[in-house]
């Protein structure tokens, strides 16, 4: 991380352990008890004496609320943290599981999806995708062989199973349960059909992907158990064979990239994304890296507009989405803001959306950094949008 950045980040940091100094234990918080009502009302005027920017705050209210059963406050409470910040998977996975627990129609299941998809616009983690197959291949498997909505309910599993697979499968710890999920989903929807096409090519793409441990091995026992073509097995065994080649070339920076090692995390991460570059195995997997780099140092406005401007080579779409997540990853960068604001110019989005990014950013800005809240000022206006915008890249 460049010294500006870094800086950046440690300011943000540092606003936040201040403010918390008023918003935790210091306020009558009980870990054990969950936090009294003095407690919860403290926590909802620090909020709203700093625009809601405050994380260990919104942090201590959710999990005060969570240890008092206020479901319905819980759940405005929730609410408020994800419109300022982005959530790790662990805070979208328990505020799913209660939302779990009282589904029972369709319309809960639906809202269920909702935020398994609003999670993974905060971030794309294996245990996230591997939850939200978990429950769709749940309810797939729930229904007759004759209900009406198997087929639709099937196409819905598969998509989804795609697109886990796409983003985290070439995570070589732990993508290869993802390549798991999605075999099995192919052989559920096979049934006693003769047309094994779609259940060999899963098959297949998972022995293509390198993984650490013992997985290949184990997916390439399960595969020869179930196909009975020798073509099929032998063109299994150079697909695995690949894989594991795969697997030795990134074996080095898998080790300085896993917790607790000596090496500074970001520079760690860094290497990982140069060496996945120098293979040249494609976009996808250095998106991949990146995104599991992104969890750990999710305020490093550098590797965020790094990571922006790769998912711009997919189109203005997607860099608006990735633009819209660094802002709220890093809501104390004006550069970022900026960025986000032209992004979304650039993808067609409409003015009124534009508008209202642009006062999240004025907002988030005022609270978090007000000296770099010129700059912002100085690159736009709002009537009724902001101008076209030139953010300059960061520099590392």
């Amino acid at each position: 991380m460049g010294k500006k950045a870094e800086k950046k980040a440690e300011d943000m940091e540092e606003d936040e352990s201040s403010d918390s100094d008023s918003s935790g234990s210091e306020l009558g918080m009980s870990d054990e008890e969950g936090g009294g009502e003095e407690a919860i009302l403290a926590l909802q005027q620090t909020l709203a004496a700093c625009g809601g920017y405050d994380y260990d705050a919104h942090a201590d209210l959710v999990r005060a609320l969570s240890g008092r059963a206020k479901m319905k406050e819980l759940g405005k409470a929730r609410e408020a943290f994800s419109a300022a910040f982005a959530l790790h998977d662990d805070l979208w996975m328990e505020w799913i599981a209660d939302e779990a627990r009282i589904a029972i129609s369709d319309k809960d299941r639906a809202k269920i999806a909702a935020l398994y998809e609003r999670a993974l616009a905060d971030f794309s983690s294996v245990p996230l995708w591997e939850s939200y197959n978990a429950f769709l291949l749940a309810h797939l498997t729930s229904l007759p062989a004759d209900d009406a909505g198997l087929a639709q309910a099937t196409e819905q599993a598969r998509a989804v199973a795609e697109r886990a697979v796409a983003s985290m499968g070439a995570d070589v710890t732990d993508g290869h349960r993802l390549w798991t999920q999605l075999v099995d989903l192919e052989l559920f929807a096979l049934g006693a059909s003769p047309d094994k096409t779609r259940a060999r090519a899963a098959f297949m793409r998972q022995l293509a992907a390198p993984a650490l441990g013992d997985a290949l091995e184990k997916a390439l026992t399960r595969f020869k158990a179930w196909e009975t073509d020798d073509a099929q097995l032998t063109a299994a065994e150079a697909a695995a064979k690949g894989a594991r080649a795969g697997t030795e070339e990134r074996r080095a920076a898998e080790a300085r990239v896993a917790p607790g090692g000596d090496e500074d995390v970001l520079e760690a991460w860094n290497g990982y994304i140069a060496l996945e570059k120098k293979l040249k195995g494609g976009d996808a997997r250095v998106r991949c890296v990146m995104e599991r780099a992104l969890a750990p140092c999710c305020l490093s406005p550098v590797l965020w507009d790094s990571y922006a401007t790769l998912a711009g080579a997919s189109g203005p779409a997607s860099e608006a989405r990735a633009r819209a997540r660094s802002a709220k990853n890093c809501p104390f960068s004006a550069e970022l803001w900026c960025a986000h604001l032209a992004a979304m110019e650039k993808s067609g989005s409409p003015g009124a959306a534009v508008a209202q990014a642009y006062d999240r950013a004025t907002s988030a800005l005022r609270f978090l950094a007000p000296a770099s809240l010129s700059r912002l000022l100085m690159a736009c206006t709002l009537n009724p949008k902001p101008q076209t915008l030139n953010p300059k890249p960061l520099n590392p």
